[in-house]
């Protein structure tokens, strides 16, 4: 039977309740979520006789809020990197949050995933669910407009969870969220991904400078690493010499997906190193953040101790990052009327 059940999980530093919720399908795929951050903190795939933990997650609310690689949670109101904080919109420059040296990163200090979201079970013919909202005042992270945001997360048949935003504004602002889920299909993190395969249809890639900002340029990934539309196993990408992944530490780029495509076909696929399970992803976003966990270290881990370096990767799907600067970029800008939406999709299977 599908279920979702709900318990207390802790509270924050300054006395929020936080709750969690597990949402249970009949073919044994089990999801953990968090209030705070919407995040989700656990993914469970059945194999064999038992479930296989492919996320990467923490076991205490303080260990959540003490992290710093934004384990499983939602980011925004924009994620990843701002070029010095200065959002543009309509001729004018509104001044964001500096928590990334000079510049603005997932919504500043305190943004969505440092936030207590409201969970409520919903009714969904496709599964179980539960939509995580909250309303983000005018001015938090420097962001212009109040935001009514909320994001469902949906077990639904053949093994798949659905991750589906919305947001509406009162004046116009900029929207780009993600999810900061890392996977790690072998053991849920204690080994490290390099022994992953990844294919992912992109052509292109966001040219970033040497801090990591978008220069507003798409280039081809043809000859380089970040070249994934044939599987590639990460370890290849970790230890190459080209710049790109030596500037980054591995993989943290921007992939730009091959248009025109079909919204039911995937765009990236991984595959465990023991070849038995593999991981699909489906989005109407027009990029994917790889990210290889370069950072992790220190990271509290689930069941004590902590994460080592690449111990998972990251698919964050999204819009055209820092694109107010770039005006031959699609805008990420959300008017009054208007409403944002972002669903991605992820689906396992045993082999």
């Amino acid at each position: 039977m599908d279920t979702v059940t709900q318990r207390r999980f802790g509270a924050t530093s300054d006395g929020r309740e936080v709750r969690a919720f597990r949402l249970a399908h009949p073919g044994g795929l089990t999801v953990e979520l968090l209030e705070l951050g919407a995040t989700l903190m656990s993914l469970k795939v059945p194999i064999d006789e038992g479930l296989r933990e492919v996320a990467l997650g923490c076991d205490t609310v303080a260990d959540y809020e003490t992290q710093s690689a934004a384990l499983g949670a939602v980011v925004g109101r924009c994620a990843n990197r701002t070029a010095h904080g200065k959002l543009l919109i309509d001729g004018r420059v509104h001044q964001l949050d500096l928590n990334h040296g000079a510049h603005h990163l997932h919504g500043g200090a305190r943004g969505f995933g440092q936030q207590v979201w409201r969970g409520e079970p919903r009714a969904d013919a496709r599964g179980p669910s539960v939509r995580f909202s909250r309303r983000s005042p005018a001015g938090e992270g420097g962001y212009p407009g109040t935001l009514d945001v909320h994001v469902d997360y949906t077990l639904a048949q053949e093994a798949r969870l659905w991750i589906e935003y919305g947001a509406t504004t009162d004046a116009v602002t900029a929207v780009n969220l993600s999810n900061h889920a890392y996977f790690n299909l072998a053991d849920g993190g204690r080994t490290d991904c390099a022994g992953h395969t990844l294919s992912v249809q992109a052509d292109r890639y966001m040219e970033t400078d040497r801090e990591q900002i978008p220069t507003g340029r798409l280039l081809p990934v043809d000859g380089t690493p970040l070249d994934l539309r044939a599987p590639r196993r990460l370890r290849e990408g970790l230890e190459s010499p080209h710049e790109a992944l030596v500037a980054a530490s591995g993989y943290d780029h921007a992939l730009v997906f091959q248009e025109p495509r079909d919204l039911g076909d995937p765009v990236a696929r991984a595959i465990s190193p023991d070849g038995r399970l593999a991981m699909s992803m489906w989005t109407d976003q027009p990029t994917v953040q790889l990210y290889t966990g370069n950072f992790l270290e220190g990271t509290p881990a689930r069941g004590g101790g902590a994460y080592g370096p690449f111990a998972g990767f990251a698919l964050e799907t999204q819009g055209y990052i820092d694109a107010t600067r770039h005006p031959t970029l699609p805008s990420m800008v959300l008017r009054p009327g208007e409403t944002y939406t972002h669903r991605t999709a992820f689906a396992f299977e045993t082999r």
